[in-house]
């Protein structure tokens, strides 16, 4: 937490005192640091895109803890240690591969393998707990790493000297892997923004459009949309210069090398920060990160089991053929037998020949009255008016 200044020092207009306030700050009171609006009123763009990145990073600041901070050095070292495989910096032997190539790594470059593997994993338990309501899109936006990098080895492994020389009859798989990859970031990107739709609609609700239209602004994802592309760009020139690197047999480009760790480091960065603010924004409930249209198919297959439960409602009310007594048999609409569960103590019922919707003790075919003691087929205790 940044000291307040001493009025004898020269501060930005990002009034540090709201940094110091008790709770989180809000969009609104964060102004940028230099308005290029003032040059030209077209530039008003870069001015709201400075407001919500300053933002971004004073909230990371108040709000992310040692365990986010472990969590980082958790995937930063993954990655380092993944990168420096006495392998990489020998450019290996190209001639074999598969299992055997795994036999042929010295003791050292396996152990840094095995250990990246591990840590790797690690780190993804650790952004699980830390991002509970996005643990399906971590995995999403790890496999979209993945795949950016499987594409930059499906380019060069016929053009070396990608994208300066370029095969074009060997190039598909290397564009699948890359639509993929645009896929997953939109689908993410999509779930995200409509979940924040509906999250304002539901908790910030108000009758005023303009208080409404306020705390859209307030939610705004300009700034994390930004991050997003930029992680986009971040993790595909990593996987292009650590490829592009190894592609070489030579290693006559290290400054490659270098370029990959360090974008690299910057992907993982990017990664937590894409998952910790939706995370923050939408609160640790039962809130689910999802698109409107899978909302809607949730909502009506929910729908659809709730009609199937309703179906079972207690109607006609069943007699004893024998002393006339009511039983408790009835029939649903669709027609079926419904009868109480046998089971002592519970009082729930379901169709003849399934489970008690509560206890789950089967239902049987044949029912005895209490009143007389007569044993007969549960149809038998009913009348055979339509059941329709």
């Amino acid at each position: 937490m940044s000291e307040v200044p001493t009025p004898s020092e020269e501060a930005p207009p990002l009034v540090d005192e709201v940094v110091n306030r008790l709770g989180l700050i809000r969009l609104s009171d964060v102004e940028p640091r230099f308005r290029t609006s003032d040059l030209h009123p077209s530039m008003n763009a870069v001015d709201n895109l400075q407001q919500e990145l300053i933002f971004h990073f004073l909230l990371a600041r108040m709000t992310w803890s040692i365990a986010h901070l472990r969590a980082l050095v958790i995937g930063l070292a993954a990655f380092i240690m993944g990168s420096i495989s006495p392998e990489t910096w020998g450019g290996g032997d190209a001639m074999i591969g598969g299992l055997p190539g795994i036999r042929a790594i010295d003791g050292s470059g396996f152990f840094l393998l095995v250990s990246s593997i591990g840590l790797w994993l690690w780190f993804l338990f650790e952004i699980w707990n830390l991002f509970p309501i996005m643990k399906g899109h971590s995995v999403s936006l790890i496999f979209a790493w993945i795949s950016i990098m499987m594409s930059m080895v499906l380019f060069h492994t016929t053009s070396p000297n990608f994208p300066f020389e370029i095969d074009d009859g060997n190039m598909l798989g290397g564009v699948v892997t890359i639509f993929v990859m645009a896929f997953i970031v939109y689908i993410f990107w999509k779930a995200v923004q409509e979940t924040r739709d509906q999250h304002v609609q539901e908790v910030h609700y108000d009758p005023d459009p303009r208080k409404m239209e306020e705390a859209l602004k307030e939610h705004s994802l300009g700034g994390w949309t930004f991050i997003l592309v930029l992680w986009s760009l971040t993790i595909l020139i990593s996987s292009w210069a650590g490829v592009h690197y190894v592609a070489d047999r030579q290693l006559t480009m290290p400054f490659l090398l270098g370029l990959h760790i360090a974008t690299g480091v910057g992907g993982v960065y990017g990664l937590m920060h894409l998952l910790w603010f939706p995370q923050l924004m939408l609160g640790v409930g039962t809130t689910k990160v999802l698109s409107r249209r899978a909302r809607e198919a949730i909502a009506d297959l929910e729908a659809q089991v709730s009609e199937g439960i309703e179906t079972v409602v207690i109607q006609n009310d069943g007699t004893c053929p024998e002393c006339g007594e009511g039983v408790g048999i009835n029939r649903s609409p669709e027609g079926d037998a419904v009868a109480d569960c046998p089971k002592v103590g519970c009082t729930g019922s379901a169709v003849v020949n399934s489970n008690c919707e509560i206890c789950k003790t089967k239902v049987p075919s044949r029912f005895t009255c209490a009143d007389c003691g007569i044993n007969a087929p549960v149809i038998d205790f009913l009348s055979d008016s339509e059941a329709w």
